[in-house]
């Protein structure tokens, strides 16, 4: 697989090396991120915007809420770790509200109510592409234009960054931090209508669920008990029912936990 991306060593061609001469270094470190980048000079020098520059019209801790978020949600581990170790203390971030930027709901108790608003925006910019006309009212609200504008281009850059390190498969770098071993696991409510995801099963770690599980974020509520089934992609593409077991008896006793799976769905329906 010649043709798989990883990151470059040294010595660089001169025209690279000045491209990544303007690249930040950790302790005179190149990240190899960075040196990923490099296996195109046209993406070294134009693929990703610079928005880590003191110009920024966010204050620290929020563009970092945004990053944590978003490569959080891409389940970038290498470059979550990364502004998790660097950014993080600085940014004032306490080491629960790292942990909570992997949880799947916004509304944690460590966060602010405009902080929590906040972690929603982006969650719908990387779910959806598009914000229901109350969560943009608000976001329009809490934020000045330039900010919005900033919000979503960290959204769109980090995207691209989470991409990246996922397709070469980069290993965390050494300083970096570690996903929490709880991250991306969350308990909802049986009062929550309808939660139903189907996972693409050529997707890395099922991906695709995250986005469905939330959508239970919006269902409308129902009061009554809930059962809890699953369904799991055949390898022919159709889904093939199966009984959550677990999940069914938390659900009847007023919970269910739905963990993230490779090619897995989980719904909770209330009886007819």
């Amino acid at each position: 697989m010649t043709n798989r991306l990883s990151p470059i060593e040294p010595p660089f061609e001169p025209e690279i090396d000045a491209l990544l001469a303007r690249y930040p270094r950790q302790d005179g470190y190149l990240l190899s991120l960075f040196r990923t980048f490099a296996n195109s000079k046209r993406f070294l020098s134009r693929g990703v915007p610079n928005l880590l520059d003191k110009d920024s019209p966010l204050a620290l801790r929020d563009r970092e809420i945004v990053i944590l978020r978003v490569t959080a949600h891409y389940d970038c581990e290498y470059e979550w770790g990364v502004h998790a170790a660097i950014f993080a203390r600085v940014a004032k971030l306490t080491p629960e509200q790292v942990a909570a930027t992997r949880r799947l709901v916004a509304s944690a108790p460590v966060w602010s109510e405009r902080e929590a608003r906040l972690i929603s925006a982006v969650d719908g910019f990387c779910h959806r592409g598009v914000l229901p006309d109350d969560e943009l009212d608000a976001f329009t609200e809490d934020w000045s234009k330039a900010q919005q504008l900033e919000i979503i281009a960290l959204c769109g850059t980090y995207h691209t960054i989470s991409l990246v390190a996922n397709a070469a498969r980069l290993a965390p770098e050494p300083f970096a931090a570690r996903f929490p071993p709880d991250s991306m696991i969350e308990t909802i409510s049986p009062t929550s209508m309808t939660v139903t995801a189907t996972a693409n099963r050529n997707v890395p770690n099922g991906s695709p669920t995250l986005w469905a599980i939330t959508s239970a974020w919006w269902t409308e509520a129902s009061t009554a008990p809930t059962s809890a089934t699953a369904s799991r992609l055949s390898p022919s593409g159709e889904p093939e029912r199966a009984a959550l077991s677990t999940a069914a008896a938390k659900a009847a006793a007023g919970a269910a936990t739905l963990h993230r799976g490779r090619g897995a769905c989980v719904e909770l329906i209330p009886p007819t």
